[in-house]
């Protein structure tokens, strides 16, 4: 029963994103949220972590399988997004536009799912994961800081702290102080939710199935 509720909200929010798109330009979609148009194939392509995500246009359908909630975002960050410059400055989901409530709670949803993440797992192994995922590192406090580029114009950045004597790793994700400019606090929930999926699957894909 729960399954059909969310695949019928998940519908109902897919025929809405796509109604919002009509008759966009696509040359002003792509500037905008910095992807590409083919106008030779009629395809914008997005580059998505370590892949490049094309959609058709006019129907803005994908032409490959993806996860229900990215295809919704990434439907929504080509709606919203203003061509607003990444300013490179990390905030929580929390400091949000709306994101008070849900938002905050969140950011300690995410810290505990970082600490299961990175239990019994070494610095190597975390480092080839989100380099697999095509992040660009960066100079911080944190033992290890990763950024993320799941649209062009959407990092998500994850410090992470290494275990030590004391205390167990831990790790929280940020994103920049434009992400309002691109996604609503209910989207930013979502792709904070499809990051910790995304970096789960391919840790399973490069140390389980061997």
């Amino acid at each position: 029963m729960e399954n059909k509720k969310e695949n019928r909200a998940f519908n109902e929010m897919y025929i809405a994103a796509k109604k919002r798109l009509e008759g966009k330009d696509p040359k002003e979609i792509a500037k905008n949220a910095g992807v590409e148009f083919d106008e030779q194939t009629s395809t914008l392509k997005v580059k998505s972590l370590d892949r490049v995500v094309e959609l058709e246009y006019p129907s803005y359908d994908m032409k490959e399988k993806r996860d229900d909630w990215q295809i919704l975002t990434l439907l929504h960050y080509l709606d919203l997004a203003d061509n607003t410059p990444i300013l490179s400055k990390q905030i929580k989901f929390g400091e949000l536009k709306d994101g008070l409530i849900r938002g905050a709670r969140f950011d300690k949803t995410v810290e505990v799912e970082l600490e299961r993440f990175l239990k019994n797992k070494d610095e190597k192994q975390v480092i080839e994961v989100f380099k697999s995922l095509d992040a660009k590192f960066i100079d911080s406090k944190a033992d290890l800081s990763a950024v993320f580029y799941l649209y062009p114009y959407y990092p998500v950045t994850i410090n992470i702290w290494f275990e030590d004597d004391e205390f167990p790793a831990t790790g929280k994700m940020f994103l920049d102080k434009t992400a309002d400019h691109y996604l609503t606090i209910e989207d930013a929930v979502g792709v904070g939710e499809l990051m910790i999926r995304v970096i789960n699957q391919r840790y399973e894909e490069l140390y389980c199935k061997k």
